[in-house]
């Protein structure tokens, strides 16, 4: 079975803490965003603008979103109150769902306690594997390496890649852990990828 289709199981109306809602608009920034979940909804927005790409690139979008809208349905498993806006949370409230992330999800909780973004930075060091299973299922006719590059998209980190370097302004630790030749050669294999296959119709 698919690993995004492992994932979606997760949100079956049967069993899951969340419904997941997919949407679109032409009025967000990147290729897609997850929200964090609201009235036990976690909504996947796509930008309409952003999906002139090859067809393996916009399965990359899904497969990333859906491993976001995993963590949040995670977390979200510990609340009683179906939505995460810490604002409208007392601080009793707050500190007690941090002891209980702690003592639920560890792993997310080490993240959410070191990391700013601690999504990228957890998905960059530990489901990364998962979006390049996903992309192998979904069409098996590329290379080991073409899958690692294209699930690296998105788990670099933010701002600009310098060329030299092949570190972003603010990279994921895992991406700064990698060593430069091989960087470079990931982003190589992406920006080949990019250039070598049709966009969607």
């Amino acid at each position: 079975m698919a690993a995004f289709q492992i994932i979606l199981q997760n949100f079956d109306g049967e069993f899951s803490v969340a419904h997941l809602k997919l949407s679109a608009s032409s009025d967000i920034s990147g290729n897609a965003v997850t929200k964090p979940p609201s009235n036990y909804i976690i909504d996947i927005e796509f930008n309409t603008n952003r999906l002139n790409r090859p067809e393996l690139s916009v399965a990359r979008t899904l497969i990333h979103e859906l491993i976001h809208a995993e963590m949040w349905r995670k977390v979200l498993s510990l609340s009683v109150k179906g939505e995460l806006n810490y604002d409208n949370w007392t601080t009793a409230e707050q500190v007690n769902f941090v002891y209980s992330i702690r003592d639920n999800f560890p792993g997310i909780y080490d993240y959410y306690r070191n990391y700013k973004n601690w999504h990228h930075e957890q998905m960059a060091a530990h489901y990364r594997y998962i979006k390049e299973e996903g992309l192998r299922q979904y069409d098996n006719s590329y290379s080991n390496e073409t899958y690692e590059a294209l699930a690296w998209v998105g788990l670099r980190g933010e701002g600009g890649i310098n060329g030299v370097t092949g570190l972003t302004e603010y990279p994921t630790t895992a991406w700064e852990n990698l060593d430069q030749e091989r960087r470079l050669e990931l982003i190589d294999l992406n920006n080949l990828f990019k250039e070598s296959n049709p966009n969607c119709q």
